[in-house]
C-alpha cells in the first residue's frame, strides 16, 4: 500500500495552493543544474495522514439539497478504494473518486475539493 504520493502528485497540490509545510514528510533529490552534482534539494511529500489531515471532513453545498455531505471512505469490490462526499440520510453522493490505492483516490478527491472552492488554500 502507497503511503506518500510521488513528487509530481505534491507538487500539484501545492500548485493548487496546498502549503508545502502541511507535508510531514521530504524528499531530497541531488540538483545537477549547477554542474557540480552535490547540491541537494528537498521537495514536499505529502503522506497519507497529510491528506487525511486536508480533506474536509464534511462539505456544505447550498446548490444541493441536503447541504451536508459527509467524508466517506471504504474499500469496494476487488479492492477498489472509493472516496467521496455523501448525505446519508437522502442517499445522495455530490463526488466520488475510485483508485486502486486509497491515498490516489484521497489526492483525485482533494484536487476536486480544492478546484471547487470546499478548500481555502
Amino acid at each position: 500500500m502507497k503511503t506518500q504520493l510521488t513528487i509530481e502528485q505534491s507538487a500539484q497540490l501545492i500548485e493548487l495552493g496546498v502549503d508545502p509545510s502541511k507535508a510531514s514528510e521530504g524528499k531530497a533529490f541531488p540538483d545537477t543544474s549547477c554542474g557540480c552534482g552535490i547540491d541537494v534539494n528537498m521537495v514536499a511529500a505529502i503522506t497519507l495522514v497529510d491528506l487525511l489531515e486536508l480533506l474536509p471532513k464534511e462539505i456544505h453545498d447550498e446548490t444541493w439539497w441536503p447541504h451536508k455531505f459527509c467524508l466517506n471512505i471504504h474499500v469496494g469490490s476487488a479492492g477498489v478504494w472509493r472516496a467521496e462526499y455523501h448525505n446519508f440520510a437522502y442517499s445522495k453522493t455530490i463526488e466520488s473518486i475510485s483508485a486502486p490505492e486509497l491515498i490516489d483516490a484521497l489526492y483525485e478527491l482533494l484536487c476536486w475539493t480544492i478546484k471547487n472552492g470546499y478548500v481555502e488554500s
